[in-house]
């Protein structure tokens, strides 16, 4: 996606040589900034070029990784040892970097990683008023809820994510619900992350959006 704006924004035709001239000017009309790669060291272990067409465990093998008894190491188990280092890791997956870091949940007052850090300068130097940390899941396109900022930031988020949702719905593509904002609490409290430390660095109103792979697999997107 990244690369094809990039494209777009350098050429005005996006990467299948279709011309994306209303495109490109609302983004002129816009300073972007933007970040090709978080993780390059993850980005340089993916071996296929993408996983559209493959299956929900092709999905786990190069996201989550597995253990070293060649089990998937999934979800939550894959957040929660952090880093992903030693002799029960058996394939490190792209979430990580080369020392096993998530770049995504850092110790972002104590970073055991370059990544998150750079990323956060790079918010806190030019003062950015949206940011978007893009992924990618197994689900449909969904706006995920910020943990840890105001309210009022969080209802900025969630009436974009209206917005997006309902002209996906009139082209009859799949889509998330919108979130409910809320504050953080409870035994199972939000975590922390790269999106909640992009807005206490910078002040922006900070998302992260999750975009399908294009699985092939019965129940995902």
């Amino acid at each position: 996606g990244l690369a094809n704006l990039i494209s777009i924004m350098d050429t005005g035709y996006d990467l299948r040589e279709r011309e994306q001239t209303e495109l490109r000017e609302l983004g002129l009309r816009c300073r972007l900034l933007i970040i090709p790669d978080g993780n390059p060291d993850g980005t340089a272990r993916l071996e296929p070029r993408a996983l559209q067409g493959m299956g929900l465990d092709d999905l786990r093998f190069w996201g989550q990784g597995t253990w070293s008894d060649d089990t998937f190491c999934g979800w939550p188990q894959s957040k929660k040892q952090h880093p992903m280092v030693g002799e029960n890791i058996g394939f490190l997956g792209c979430y990580f970097n080369d020392a096993g870091i998530n770049p995504m949940h850092d110790e972002f007052f104590e970073p055991m990683g370059p990544e998150a850090p750079a990323i956060l300068k790079v918010a806190r130097e030019e003062g950015v008023d949206l940011a978007v940390s893009l992924h990618s899941h197994a689900s449909r396109p969904a706006l995920l809820r910020p943990a840890y900022v105001t309210m009022e930031k969080q209802e900025d988020v969630r009436k974009l994510a209206v917005e997006y949702y309902a002209i996906l719905n009139e082209r009859g593509l799949p889509h998330g619900s919108p979130f409910e904002t809320t504050s953080e609490g409870g035994r199972n409290p939000s975590p922390f992350n790269l999106t909640s430390a992009m807005y206490h660095v910078s002040g922006a109103s900070s998302f992260t959006f999750e975009c399908p792979h294009g699985l092939d697999s019965t129940g995902v997107c």
